[in-house]
C-alpha cells in the first residue's frame, strides 16, 4: 500500500502516482468548499512541494500529470476558466511529451468538453471551432484504428449534437 512504501523510504517510487491518488481523494471529500477539491492538496501530496519537486529533476511529464488531474478536477467541479487557462498551460510546456503518453486522448477530450463549456457560458464561436477541431483529430486517430479514440469520440459527436440540436437530445 502507499503507506506501507512511503515508511520504507520508498515514496519517490510513488511520486508519478500521487497527482492521481489526491484526485481521488479530492473525488470523495465532501468539503463545502468546491475550491479546495481543485488543488491537489491532502494525505497524499502537496501541490506545491510536488511542483518543486518535478522542476528540480526536470521532470516535465510528473508536471503535466499533475496539471491533467487539476484539469480534471477543475472540469468535474464547472470551473471552466480554469480548466481552459491549465490546457494552454499543457500545450505550451511540452505538446511531444503529451502526444506519446498515454494522457493524450483524455487530455485532449477533456480540453475539448471544457471548449464546449465555455462556447455554452460565452457564446464564442472560438471555443467551438476549437471543440470541433479535436473532434476532428478522434474521427482521425478511430479511423486509423485507435479503439481507445471510439469512446471519446462519441462523447463528442455527443456533445457537439447537444450544441447544434438542443432540442433533439434527450
Amino acid at each position: 500500500t502507499y503507506k506501507q512504501i512511503s515508511d520504507f523510504g520508498q515514496s519517490m517510487l510513488l511520486m508519478p502516482l500521487q497527482p492521481a491518488l489526491q484526485l481521488v481523494l479530492n473525488m470523495r471529500n465532501s468539503t463545502d468548499s468546491r475550491e479546495e477539491l481543485v488543488m491537489l492538496n491532502g494525505k497524499i501530496m502537496d501541490e506545491k512541494s510536488y511542483m518543486s519537486k518535478c522542476a528540480n529533476k526536470n521532470e516535465s511529464f510528473q508536471r503535466i500529470l499533475l496539471l491533467f488531474c487539476k484539469m480534471y478536477l477543475a472540469y468535474t467541479f464547472g470551473f471552466y476558466e480554469k480548466a481552459e487557462k491549465i490546457s494552454k498551460t499543457v500545450r505550451s510546456m511540452a505538446n511531444f511529451i503529451l502526444e506519446k503518453s498515454f494522457l493524450s486522448l483524455p487530455f485532449e477530450f477533456y480540453a475539448a468538453m471544457t471548449s464546449y463549456e465555455r462556447h455554452r457560458s460565452t457564446g464564442r464561436r472560438k471555443y467551438l471551432r476549437a471543440a470541433r477541431k479535436t473532434l476532428k483529430v478522434f474521427a482521425k486517430k478511430h479511423l486509423m484504428g485507435n479503439p481507445n479514440a471510439f469512446p471519446f469520440l462519441k462523447l463528442l459527436e455527443l456533445e457537439d449534437l447537444s450544441i447544434t440540436h438542443p432540442k433533439d437530445v434527450i
